[in-house]
């Protein structure tokens, strides 16, 4: 049986809002007087939080000589739009393992694609490279619901997939009735996330919405996520649960706006291969 439109919003429905000190985050970055104090502040108040906040600035992403012993230093490093999406990303995880743990293999693919995407956009040198990380971490919001609230539509879908089907977003409309894309996009507006992330969220598959130039801030961050995507599954942390490489669909435009290739060269695999050892960070 696929999943309908009105099962799906009841199921989504019933998850509860995220927590408090995601609130209070984006009240108080919104503050015209946002400072650093502000931010610290908050995050102390959650202890979770505050210690995923100073692994990631002790990170090689960041390699800050003699590192980060404090909040507010921390605040400095990893920069106030990380420091909501990653309370984002922690208030999220924290509502659906209540409900049934996420398989391994989608958050190991989740820190993959978020050590590509956080790489591939200082390499460019992106606009809203500050958002990249997180971004990567929430690409696949959709599966992390579909898993826990439809447990039994994935694993029939995995194990066709598993079987040779296709692996898309018209394979997902066959076997489930919904994408993840759509599934992640609605999951996101309900908890309030900032627009550009819903719209990440609900389309790192497609060739991006018509119209917009290639130079946008948000479809470059999009295209780099997108390519992340792909490249995670490449060296061998696939979307899926699945124990074998299986190809992720991907779009040509993406790639080409990107000006990537679509498996990671030598020098790229080297220096991916050794942030993916700080991977660890997002478990």
């Amino acid at each position: 049986m696929l999943i309908s439109l009105d099962e799906l919003a009841s199921r989504l429905e019933e998850l509860p809002p995220l927590s408090d000190t995601s609130s209070r985050l984006s009240e108080a970055i919104e503050h015209p007087a946002c400072s650093i104090e502000m931010l610290a502040q908050v995050i102390e108040r959650d202890a979770t939080l505050a210690q995923r906040v100073l692994k990631l600035a002790n990170s090689a992403f960041y390699s800050v000589p003699g590192g980060v012993d404090s909040i507010k230093r921390a605040v400095t490093f990893v920069g106030f739009s990380s420091v909501h999406q990653i309370a984002l990303y922690v208030s999220a995880m924290a509502i659906l393992n209540q409900n049934r743990p996420i398989p391994p293999a989608l958050m190991r693919h989740a820190g993959a694609v978020a050590t590509i995407s956080r790489y591939l956009a200082v390499q460019k040198k992106l606009a809203k490279r500050e958002g990249a990380l997180a971004a990567g971490l929430l690409h696949d919001l959709g599966w992390l619901a579909l898993h826990v609230l439809f447990p039994d539509h994935c694993a029939r879908y995995t194990a066709e997939v598993l079987k040779g089907a296709a692996h898309g977003n018209s394979a997902e409309l066959e076997t489930l009735g919904v994408t993840h894309e759509a599934v992640g996009a609605r999951l996101a507006a309900k908890w309030r996330f900032p627009e550009p992330l819903v719209r990440l969220i609900g389309d790192h598959h497609g060739p991006g919405a018509p119209g917009v130039p290639a130079d946008d801030p948000y479809l470059q961050l999009t295209d780099v996520v997108a390519v992340a995507d792909v490249w995670a599954g490449v060296i061998g942390r696939p979307g899926l649960a699945l124990a074998v490489k299986t190809p992720t669909q991907f779009d040509p435009a993406r790639f080409a706006r990107a000006r990537l290739p679509e498996t990671p060269d030598p020098e790229h695999l080297q220096a991916l291969q050794v942030l993916l050892a700080s991977e660890s960070m997002f478990s």
